[in-house]
């Protein structure tokens, strides 16, 4: 199983190069996904502690509104909903969150 420190790593070097991406898709690109809870544990893990030492920013975006960069408390508010809101998809191997599903669109 990955490290929260090896995750932090892989993350950091993925948007260094993109610059900026969604959530969502992000653990699916930084790793290769079993299917597993400590997965998404690690991926969140690893996020507020890149959030808490000010190496990466939390936007809030949807379809009908312009992009909101959320506080800290914000931020980690968010990202502490991501256990809950994932679920992996065995016949894709993903991760996807589960309130991408419909309007509005976040």
């Amino acid at each position: 199983m990955i490290t929260v420190s090896e995750m932090k790593n892989r993350i950091l070097a993925y948007m260094e190069e993109a610059g900026a991406h969604r959530l969502n898709p992000l653990i699916n690109t930084v790793l290769d996904p079993i299917g597993v809870p400590e997965e998404v544990a690690i991926f969140q893990q690893a996020l507020e502690q890149l959030v808490r030492s000010n190496l990466i920013l939390i936007f809030m975006t949807s379809m009908d509104a312009p992009r909101d960069l959320l506080d800290r408390d914000s931020e980690l508010q968010a990202l502490a909903a991501l256990p809950a809101n994932y679920k992996y998809f065995p016949d894709e191997k993903l991760w996807h969150d589960i309130r991408c599903a419909g309007p509005p669109y976040y």
